[in-house]
């Protein structure tokens, strides 16, 4: 189908098409953002818990909704930094 984009844009078959693409993937989307609502879950996945991102199939761009944000917490425990970890470990060093 050697198709410039304008006779493209001008064809009701690829409109129509293009259309129904749109349809069933906003569809998906709103079936899993359901989903997220329902459960409330932390962030958008699907059942192999792969983090979904979605964008919109109109302008090539990602939503900027909560759904498409995800919270991480950056704090971590102390690390032992005195010889309390001779405690834990038995490492059998000796005095030279």
């Amino acid at each position: 189908m050697p198709y410039k984009v304008d006779e493209l844009n001008d064809l009701i078959f690829y409109q129509n098409l293009i259309s129904a693409d749109k349809d069933e993937y906003l569809t998906v989307r709103q079936a899993y953002i359901d989903d997220y609502n329902e459960n409330n879950k932390d962030s958008v996945r699907d059942d192999k818990g792969n983090l979904l991102i979605f964008e919109n199939p109109i302008g090539e761009s990602l939503y900027e909704d909560v759904y498409s944000k995800v919270m991480h917490s950056t704090i971590v425990d102390q690390l032992k930094d005195d010889d309390s970890i001779d405690d834990i470990l038995d490492r059998n060093f000796r005095e030279l």
